[in-house]
């Protein structure tokens, strides 16, 4: 979910930039700091937080923290 001062992430947009999920355009996006759809939001939560996971587990293979 966005947070307060950050943009969605889980927009993403065709050639007439205009987002293939909620149908926002980019501009009002990013102008409104507006969220995608519930489902696509949930969705991209998930995937940032298994990076974030993936991330951190190739530091510590690393010898880092």
């Amino acid at each position: 979910m966005a947070q307060r001062g950050k943009p969605s992430t889980a927009h993403e947009y065709d050639k007439r930039n205009q987002c293939i999920y909620c149908g926002m355009h980019r501009i009002n996006v990013e102008g409104m700091s507006h969220v995608c759809t519930p489902q696509r939001e949930a969705e991209q939560d998930k995937a940032d937080e298994l990076a974030l996971l993936d991330s951190e587990i190739k530091q510590v293979d690393a010898g880092g923290v």
